[in-house]
């Protein structure tokens, strides 16, 4: 099995956040596990429905909505998971995120990082 690849968004900056998936879902098409960890306020980039900053650029350059990127995570079996830390901070809860994000701490997420690559955006 290929060497699998762990990203942590850090922020809520969703031209970071948009490169950040854009790379997973490359990894992903090329047969590599991958898992994307959002930090503090970057859980608020999973909320489902939402729209994001530069979305209509995005969509007329051809690339999709953050939303978009994020569903096709779902298609490519790419695990979401939104920092329980983050959503206390934010004043969400689990209802309010995508389907297929799951909730979890960044000490889990690490532990099962095991020897893969870890990136941070």
């Amino acid at each position: 099995m290929p060497r699998g690849l762990n990203i942590i968004i850090l922020t809520a900056d969703a031209a970071r956040a948009r490169g950040g998936l854009a790379l997973a879902l490359a990894e992903a098409a090329l047969g590599r596990p991958v898992r994307l960890f959002f930090q503090g306020g970057a859980v608020r980039l999973l909320e489902a429905g939402a729209a994001h900053d530069g979305d209509a650029e995005a969509e007329a350059a051809g690339s999709g909505t953050l939303a978009a990127l994020i569903a096709q995570t779902a298609e490519m079996e790419i695990a979401l998971t939104a920092c329980e830390t983050g959503l206390h901070g934010e004043a969400m809860d689990r209802a309010a995120l995508v389907g297929h994000a799951q909730t979890g701490g960044l000490i889990g997420f690490l532990a099962e990082a095991h020897d893969a690559d870890l990136l941070t955006i």
